[in-house]
């Protein structure tokens, strides 16, 4: 019997996945046993901030807004997750409400995998557990740099222009490129600066007219970057 689409997605992304994509043939099928897909709308919630954690969730089609908020109800965008990434990892673990809201951005398939199995999983596999602890200095690295980002710049147009640099040095440590794709609306990248749309536009623009960067369509390519790392301190 032929896989459905959705059953074929969410098996190909999560053998990709970095925390699953090296497991040999026998735990592959195994973490296929205890993995579901499960089909979200635009806008809705895979998993809310003070939830207690049910199960860790591997995006495998679309793309998902990971966000943190305030008692007084602000919120910070934190990242954009992609195919492959895991999420919930950390509340699995140490069995602690979740710590973010995840929100579908768009219609989007996720494979989710309840913590007591996953938990299983890992002391089954040792490679996974490597794998998995990997991911989790990864997410606690991003934070720190998103946290850092946020709180020491001194302007909106230093935000953005760390922002950017990060994006620049993510692309060139993965594939060598100078340029990068801008897969976030101004919308996206107004909540992750902590300002409004209209200034990410009115701020991106004067970067280009000082020709500071050059965009394309949707890519983008820092031009320069010592002035962009002048403001971004």
């Amino acid at each position: 019997m032929s896989l459905s689409p959705l059953r074929f997605c969410a098996d190909t992304i999560v053998r990709r996945s970095p925390a699953f994509h090296n497991l040999p043939p026998h735990a592959l099928a195994e973490l296929d046993a205890i993995s579901v897909p499960v089909e979200y709308p635009g806008g809705a919630i895979l998993m809310r901030q003070g939830d207690r954690p049910d199960c860790i969730r591997v995006v495998c089609h679309g793309r998902v807004k990971i966000y943190t908020s305030s008692q007084e109800g602000k919120s910070l965008l934190l990242k954009i997750a992609s195919e492959g990434e895991v999420l919930g990892l950390v509340p699995a673990i140490r069995g602690i409400p979740y710590e973010m809201t995840a929100e579908a951005s768009g219609p989007c398939v996720v494979d989710e995998i309840q913590n007591k199995d996953f938990l299983t999983f890992l002391f089954r596999h040792k490679t996974v557990c490597w794998q998995a602890l990997q991911m989790v200095a990864a997410e606690n690295h991003e934070l720190l740099v998103n946290a850092r980002r946020v709180a020491l710049s001194d302007s909106v147009a230093g935000n953005l222009a760390k922002l950017l640099l990060d994006w620049e040095t993510t692309i060139q440590r993965t594939t060598g490129s100078k340029q990068f794709k801008m897969l976030l609306t101004h919308q996206e990248i107004a909540e992750m600066v902590g300002t409004s749309r209209e200034t990410v536009t009115r701020t991106l623009l004067h970067f280009r007219q000082n020709r500071w960067i050059r965009i394309e369509g949707v890519s983008m390519e820092i031009l320069q970057r010592e002035k962009m790392e002048n403001i971004s301190i």
